[in-house]
């Protein structure tokens, strides 16, 4: 059985589903000696092949919705594909800059707040801080 494979379409999967009888050769001992007996085994083979194209296309458009969905369901005005044509690099080196950058930039208020504080004391607590409280975002994410 082919899957999406109607003119104009490329072949997005296949089931190939094979019944066959086999004969074999058994050779049985007893009290009396040995014998040898033929056998027909019922067999089923199974061949499923699958575009993994397809495969991802399906993947990434359950995801897309599930986004889409947890956007609306937070109020925000916004989608995946929105997101896509901003320009922004998602990748996970440039996600842990901006983090990091973000983080970063509420120094100089915990410098006010601390000003009791040497500059080498104010440094290490600021970042304990910042790694609590990035710590527990990545756990709750």
């Amino acid at each position: 059985m082919n899957i999406g494979s109607s003119p104009g379409q490329h072949l997005i999967g296949s089931v190939d589903v094979k019944r066959m009888a086999l004969e074999t050769q058994q050779i049985l001992t007893g009290p009396n000696g040995s014998e040898q007996r033929s056998l027909l085994v019922d067999a089923v083979e199974v061949n499923i092949q699958i575009d993994g194209h397809f495969a991802n296309r399906v993947l990434q458009d359950s995801i897309e919705e599930r986004l889409n969905d947890a956007f609306a369901t937070a109020g925000m005005d916004t989608t995946v594909a929105s997101l896509l044509q901003s320009g922004l690099d998602y990748s996970p080196g440039a996600s842990a800059q901006r983090i990091v950058d973000f983080s970063l930039s509420f120094f100089a208020s915990f410098q006010l707040n601390h000003a009791d504080l040497e500059t080498q004391e104010q440094i290490a607590d600021f970042a304990a801080m910042i790694n609590g409280a990035i710590e527990a975002g990545f756990a709750s994410a």
